[in-house]
């Protein structure tokens, strides 16, 4: 049973999604076929702790579907979806020993996550709240912080699924506080003269978003105060250039 509380499951949805057994892709082992139980499973952690109606999760994830009878469906699947995340070894038959938990109640569908399971986006928001409270008494304790934060956010939420309506308001959510943490992190490392800190900050966002302004005048102030002259030069003519095709302009 110790064991069983100690499962240290890390959920992934910052990039590409995975789920975690310690160091292990517990996805890697699967099948990638059960197409639908895993777009489910990414729903239900979208939407954890909310509760939700069948005909809500249908119309979101499958607008489109004809079926005569949508709600046995979807009961099919979520039964299937049970199976998967037991024989994962991430849900037990006493839920609360296991690392989530998938309850139905009162016509409503509940998702939520154990203490033994952790979110990024979850520990993103958490670490940027840590961050901001200090920023302005902390500034050391809040770069770490928000450095944190950063190195968490690998790309955009559930990256895979471009064209998910269902997706969008969580993605754009995340973006937006991944760069005015970007932001407020190079302020504060202009402010302590970090420099070098700055130019890396800079070009690990730029594996990010290459097209974020306000980023690459961060970058080429710390490059200045560095004096390295010439690969600011450089630098600028290959960013306006880029900025200038994206934009449409010869």
């Amino acid at each position: 049973m110790k064991e069983d509380r100690e499962l240290n499951v890390k959920v992934i949805t910052l990039g590409t999604f995975d789920i975690l057994k310690g160091e292990d892709s517990i996805l890697q082992t699967l099948n990638k076929r059960s197409y639908k139980i895993f777009e489910l499973l990414k729903f239900f952690i979208t939407f954890k702790d909310q509760k939700l109606l069948s005909e809500t999760i249908m119309q979101k994830l499958w607008p489109d579907s004809d079926l005569l009878d949508p709600k046995n469906a979807l009961r099919t699947q979520i039964y299937r979806l049970r199976k998967m995340l037991k024989n994962m070894g991430i849900m037990q038959e006493q839920e609360h020993l296991g690392a989530c938990r998938l309850a139905f109640e009162n016509g409503f569908y509940v998702f939520s996550l154990n203490e033994n399971a952790v979110l990024d986006s979850d520990e993103f928001c958490q670490l940027i709240k840590q961050g901001d409270e200090l920023k302005h008494t902390d500034s050391q304790q809040a770069i770490s912080y928000y450095s944190q934060a950063l190195e968490l956010y690998q790309g955009e939420y559930l990256s895979e699924n471009l064209y998910s309506e269902w997706v969008l308001p969580a993605r754009n959510r995340y973006h937006r506080l991944y760069f005015r943490t970007l932001l407020q992190q190079l302020e504060l490392l202009k402010k302590a003269e970090n420099y070098q800190n700055m130019i890396e900050t800079c070009e690990d966002s730029f594996q990010i978003d290459l097209y974020e302004e306000s980023v690459h005048v961060y970058y080429l102030e710390a490059l200045l105060q560095l004096n390295q002259i010439k690969q600011a030069i450089s630098h600028y003519k290959y960013i306006t250039t880029k900025l200038y095709q994206e934009l449409g302009v010869k």
